[in-house]
Formats: C-alpha cells, structure tokens, sequence
C-alpha cells in the first residue's frame, strides 16, 4: 500500500518538474544500438523475436540512447505492427515500437540488405558510440550468422565482412544473439570495426539475452558485466550455457595460442587424445550434426600449454560448460566428414593449410584389441583391453546398451532389440576397460529415457533423448551428476545443430521414442507419452528384469569408431548374471 501511495505522489511530482528530472540517468556519451532481426522460424513458429521485442519495450531509455532494429527473414511475425512481407525499421522509444522506414522485401542473409541499414542508421541515428547485435539462428565459422527463413539464405562471414567494409562504421561491440558465433573466425572477422564481441560458443537458449537490462545499462561503466550477469540470471538452474565478451584489441594472444595448438599437433599426433577427449566442444554429436567447434583456452590446456584468455575475456558460463574460455575454434573431430566448406571459404590461410595436411596424413590402423571381451574376475563387469601403443589414439570410450522386448505389429507380437542409449560409465586401468553397467537409468515420469551422451564437464554429464514435443521430432536435454541427479535442460528441435536450447511450456505433449532396425534403416517407436507440468521430473530408477546386451564404442581421436565384443547379460532386477560373449 505504502509502495502504491509513493508511486502515484511520485507521478504527479514529475507532472510540475522538468522532464529531464524524471528520466533514467545518461551516459556521458550519446548511444545508438542497431539489431539487425532476422526472425526466422524462431519467429513464425516460436515468437522468440517478438518476446525480446518486448523486453526491449520495458526498458527505460534515456534521452541521448537510440535503439533502432530492422526486422525481416520470417514467415510471419506475432506483432501485430511487423510485417512478414517488407523490411521494417523501428526505433524503440517510450515503450513503443515505431516504424521510421520500410524497404522492399530482401534477404537478411545478404551482404546489401545489412550495409543497407548500417548505412540508413549512421545518416539517421548518428551517435558518438554504436554498437550492432545480430539476432538469428547462428552456424558458427562455416553457416555464418542470420539464416533467412523466406529465402532460404545465411549471412556467411565473408558476406558480414562486406557489408561492415562497406558501411566504414566503427562499433563498441558487435555482439551476436544467436548459436556458436564465439568463434576466431568471428572475432577476426569483426576486428578492424569493432572493440569488443559479445557471443556464445555454445548453443544459445531460446530466451536470448536480457534486453531489458542491456538497453537500460548501454553507455555505462560496467555495461559487459551487467550484460554476462544478466544473461546468467535469465537462465536460472540451467547448466547448459555460455556467452562471453572479448577485447578484440587483444586477439593477438588467440593467435598465439593457436599457432602453439597447430605446432604441438605436427610435433605429436598422440598429445590430440586428451584435448579431444576433455576440452569442451559445442554444438551436438551423432545423430545430431558433429560438433567441430573446441574451446581455444581448454584445447590447449589439454596439450600441456600454457593458455589464459582471462585477461580479455569474461564469461558467463554455466556449471556444464565451466570449462569454456570464451572463444572457440574450427578442428574436424572426424576426420571422415566433409570439412571442404571450411577449407574452401578459409584457403590459403596458414590454419587451413595445417588442416589440409592433418586431414591428408590419418593411419590407417589406430584403435587394436588385445582382447575384445572378458569377465573381471574381482568386479564381475565384462571389459575389454587395448594395445597399449594404442592408447594415445583414443578419443572417448562408452558402451551401448540394448534391451530384449516385446513390441506389437500387425498380426501381433513380436519380439524386439532396441536400444536404450549410451554410457559413459567406464572403468579405466591401463590399457583395461570395464564397463559398469549397474541396471539403474534415467525415467521421464516413470517412461524409460532412450538417451545418448552429449557432454561431460568433471562429474556433470548432459544427455540427449529422441522425442516429439506436440507432434514434432526433437531432443530432450538433460544433465545428470551423482550429488544432484537429473534434471532438464531444455528441448532441441530436431533439424540440426544450430537450433536454440528451448523450454518445456505447462501442457506439452511429450512422447518417449526408442529407435530400433526394423527392415531397411532405423526406425523410431513410442515409448509413452506424457503432459509436461511443473510436477514432471527425471528420476534414476532400476530398469526390469530381462535379457540385454552391452555394446562397448571406442572413437578414435579422427572419428573413427571401433566394437569389442557384445555381452548378453541376464538382469534380475539387482545384478547381472550368465554373461556371454560374443563377436558382433
């Protein structure tokens, strides 16, 4: 009451007093903050740009601050004053969005449309500092940045260098709203016409940053911090996260650090099994897009360099990227996949010729078994044991598990062998592997989770599992540690690796997926379904008693997978019993 009672006296003071006294605090020099919003189907099936829309609307702005956003790249738009079929320019002022110009339709993933407005913004918003923030999906070094969802195209680094060549604008930071952009291509992209970049090596959540406290905290002491800070409180519990700012004047000492990486590499191939197995990486994994992004600072910490980014880059990062640095790089974790859009957007450069000889010198053998299964007579577990010369040639060890069922068809039962996911669980002693399969797995509301490891930071684990969110095929994300068990991330839809990290909404239709090989390919199956409220948990719970088989998976450090052989187990409900092995 009291609160109301001061609002309402403090309303009808600013009525008789200058209208300055009522306006937030300045910062000492004028501002002007351009976002470039390619809506995308973040927009038209999710409305994530109109909610950051709205954050921006509650910020109060003083009078010396320009907010000016150029909106395009969707099917549709879920304000009502945006339309899908023209480039609208507004500028943000007094809670409302108003329109200042409008341009033919063209994609936002072209080099002309930015520089366009860059050019538009620096006759009509002059200011003595401007910053830009594109907003979109992000693919990193290689997509680039703004994927249009009209004309199919992306603003590809080589294009947003044309356009800021052509714009000859200077920047406080050029930040990016979207997945995977805190890359070294990014930063020296942006270099010559910018100070600092605001990015995520990871992918990014839906929500996006906080606008309502970047645009009310532009121009002012601390404004990169409040920035990071913000980001961090918007995504509450979650784990899986990152976003950091870099002094771009500095980014001598990436380049530094990325000639020791190349020429450690060259001296010792075998030094590449740590930085591969315990850097942090970004993006998703098999069957999600492969991840080629590592951290610069892990990476080279795991080839025993000395390497802090510290000094220049601040993060905010979440406990299951702890890890991460700030800015990542391009290497091909497998070596099997086509690298040729890196190599042929970046040729000629000192890094690209290091990976085109990394790439053309792979042994032929690396991964051999001295035996490819047996039964630990002090554990009971099955295991299987390395050439020890081989050892350095590892990149991860997990196993598969699979599970004997029952599944219906027409004309009736029949029985099935699916797979219930991927562990990492293993026991390591020299060149020994055992796998602890203990009989306990993660359940969605009592459903079995049919889950795959996605990344791991100390004892934080980040799963994925295959389901359909009201119909549409994505991935649940979820973390797991033995001191807080498991809990939700968020959900990823299922066509690709630059999609954003999304929450689950009250009243979600979820369906569990298993998949399985049923006549030519895998096929997907429903588990069961359930309705998401705030009461839906994760719980570890011990799977039925049945027949299963454990399928242990090397990788090899260039992407190559190895089998040992399969255990068929028998499980009581509380331990394992009649191991038999077998090749395949």
């Amino acid at each position: 009451m009291r609160r109301a009672v001061f609002c309402i006296l403090l309303a009808v003071l600013c009525l008789f007093l200058p209208l300055s006294a009522c306006e937030p605090a300045a910062p000492e020099q004028s501002q002007t903050l351009l976002i470039y919003m390619c809506g995308s189907d973040l927009e038209s099936r999710r409305g994530y740009a109109s909610n950051n829309i709205a954050d921006m609307l509650e910020a109060r702005l003083p009078h010396n601050v320009n907010v000016v956003i150029q909106t395009g790249g969707a099917n549709s738009w879920r304000r009502e004053e945006i339309s899908a079929s023209e480039l609208g320019r507004y500028e943000v002022r007094h809670g409302k969005l108003i329109k200042t110009d409008t341009q033919p339709l063209a994609s936002m993933g072209d080099a002309e449309t930015l520089a366009s407005f860059l050019l538009y913004a620096a006759e009509n918003y002059p200011a003595e500092q401007t910053s830009l923030i594109l907003w979109d999906h992000g693919g990193g070094s290689v997509d680039g940045v703004c994927r249009d969802e009209l004309f199919g195209d992306n603003l590809t680094l080589a294009e947003l260098s044309a356009a800021l060549a052509k714009a000859q604008m200077r920047f406080s930071f050029i930040g990016f709203d979207a997945c995977l952009m805190a890359t070294y291509e990014t930063a020296h992209t942006v270099q010559d016409y910018a100070d600092y970049l605001i990015a995520s090596e990871e992918l990014e959540p839906a929500t996006g940053w906080d606008y309502t406290v970047l645009l009310e905290n532009l121009g002012f002491d601390g404004f990169y911090d409040d920035v990071l800070a913000s980001f961090a409180a918007r995504q509450g519990a979650k784990t899986y996260y990152t976003l950091s700012v870099t002094d771009l004047a500095q980014l001598s000492r990436v380049d530094e650090a990325l000639d020791a990486i190349v020429n450690a590499v060259l001296e010792d191939n075998g030094r590449l099994r740590e930085a591969l197995a315990d850097s942090v990486r970004f993006g998703a994994r098999d069957p999600l897009p492969q991840a080629t992004f590592f951290d610069i600072e892990s990476f080279a910490r795991c080839l025993g360099l000395e390497c802090d980014f510290s000094g220049f880059v601040r993060t905010a990062n979440g406990s299951a990227r702890s890890g991460a640095g700030g800015l990542s790089f391009y290497f091909p974790s497998n070596v099997s996949a086509d690298h040729s859009g890196y190599l042929d957007m970046y040729d000629g450069e000192e890094y690209t010729t290091f990976l085109r000889k990394y790439l053309g010198a792979v042994p032929v053998d690396t991964i051999s078994f001295t035996e490819r299964g047996f039964i630990d007579g002090g554990s009971g577990l099955f295991g299987f044991s390395l050439d020890p010369a081989c050892l350095c040639y590892v990149q991860s060890v997990q196993y598969e598990v699979h599970l004997y069922g029952e599944g219906s068809a027409e004309g009736g039962a029949f029985s099935r062998l699916y797979c219930i996911g991927t562990d990492n669980d293993v026991l390591q002693s020299g060149s020994r592997f055992l796998a602890r399969f203990t009989g306990k797995w993660v359940y969605l509301d009592g459903i079995l989770l049919h889950c795959a490891v996605l990344a791991q930071d100390g004892g934080l684990t980040v799963f994925y599992s295959p389901i359909t969110v009201n119909g549409e095929f994505s991935y649940l994300l979820f973390r797991y540690s033995q001191a807080e068990g498991a809990a939700i991330e968020g959900v990823l839809d299922g066509d690709g690796s630059t999609a954003r990290i999304r929450p689950l909404a009250e009243g979600d239709e979820i369906a569990v997926l298993y998949d399985t090989e049923q006549g030519e390919g895998t096929q997907f199956f429903e588990e069961g379904s359930i309705v998401y409220d705030a009461q839906t948990k994760l719980t570890v719970q011990t799977l039925p008693a049945g027949e299963y088989q454990i399928v242990p998976i090397v990788t090899d450090i260039y992407g190559n997978v190895f089998h040992a052989y399969t255990a068929a187990i028998s499980f009581d409900g509380n331990t394992v019993t009649n191991i038999e092995i077998s090749a395949g």
